[in-house]
């Protein structure tokens, strides 16, 4: 139990930087004109850690569950499937009323372009996990490290040729599909990446007690990086592929020192337990600042000021939408308890 703990506890912290990450890329989006900074390029870095993190998550959760295949993909209903639909119908409709932008112009494609998460730009990385999500019980087959290794290869080359080489044909169905953002080939190399972790994480916390702070250098240096090469080679290169399992690895790293300051962990382990919904709703929190605030904020003083202003915004959405949930669950089940007991006190009677 403290094993999986801990694990989850790595979890939240990946999850909480990630999170950090791709909100200040798009915080810098509504700064642009006077914030210049090549940091809002490296948003497909972080959707591809995203892929990562969801690997690893899914596969703990398939562990904890057991081979019960029906808690798993009804747990994966009810967390994934319904907020994805939900937040897509609330995302279609301020397009449509308040943008007064129609996203699907024929219904023949409807359909495909909701369930690839067309329905706003972030969406995508959803309906992919979705994908994965469903094959993940299939990993249970997968029993040797040679296989794990095995798949791990296969995984990057079947990633790159379809993210990178492949160019379908869009008159064909088949083609339709292959052409979406969200098609899982894609993005399989990042969440077998994050499956194989999760799958072997006594040795992944043995080599980043061994390197300790030495991710932090690491961390930075890749993130330089990586910046860099989106400038400089657009959405073209490839190379991301290669610094996303060393910038996991860093984090990894940096978190076996990062846990020893305790308020520091609690900080991104609060933020880490809410991330899939921050995901989901910061898109609208930024649409709702852009539209509110003031134009003198949006200039380079107030851009830390903005920035917390977001992220708190929709943590605290976030949060009171999960306790809400909570608490009408625990309402339902004490009605239900209630009506069992009375019907049990009737049959005595």
């Amino acid at each position: 139990m403290q094993k999986a703990n801990q694990e989850m506890k790595m979890i939240f912290f990946l999850s909480a930087i990630t999170c950090i990450g791709i909100l200040l890329i798009h915080v810098s989006h509504l700064f642009s004109e006077t914030v210049t900074t090549p940091l809002f390029r490296a948003d497909l870095p972080g959707v591809a850690m995203f892929a990562v993190i969801a690997g690893m998550v899914f596969v703990m959760l398939e562990r904890r569950v057991g081979f019960d295949r029906k808690r798993f993909y009804q747990s994966g209903f009810v967390k994934i499937v319904l907020p994805f639909i939900g937040i897509s119908i609330l995302y279609l409709a301020i397009t449509k009323i308040v943008m007064e932008i129609s996203i699907f112009t024929g219904w023949k494609t409807h359909v495909l372009d909701f369930a690839m998460g067309n329905s706003y730009f972030h969406l995508y990385l959803v309906a992919a996990a979705l994908q994965f999500y469903l094959i993940v019980p299939l990993l249970q087959l997968i029993r040797s490290k040679m296989s794990w290794s095995n798949l791990l290869a296969l995984s990057f080359v079947v990633n790159v040729y379809f993210l990178f080489v492949h160019s379908p044909d869009t008159a064909t169905v088949i083609g339709q599909i292959l052409g979406q953002k969200a098609i899982l080939v894609k993005w399989i190399f990042f969440f077998v990446f994050g499956a194989f972790l999760a799958h072997h994480s006594e040795p992944v916390q043995s080599v980043a007690k061994k390197l300790n702070w030495t991710g932090l250098a690491s961390f930075i240096g890749i993130i330089g990086f990586i910046i860099y090469d989106r400038q400089a080679m657009g959405t073209s290169s490839w190379t991301f592929m290669l610094s996303i399992p060393i910038l996991t690895i860093s984090l990894v790293a940096m978190y076996e020192s990062v846990k020893k300051v305790i308020l520091l962990d609690l900080f991104l382990e609060a933020i880490g337990r809410n991330t899939f919904g921050v995901y989901l709703i910061y898109p609208l929190v930024l649409f709702v600042f852009s539209t509110v605030l003031p134009e003198e904020m949006w200039s380079n003083g107030y851009f830390v000021l903005v920035f917390a202003l977001v992220l708190g915004t929709s943590v605290f959405i976030n949060k009171a939408m999960s306790l809400s949930t909570v608490k009408e669950a625990h309402k339902k089940g004490s009605v239900s308890h209630s009506y069992t007991m009375k019907t049990k006190e009737l049959s005595v009677n």
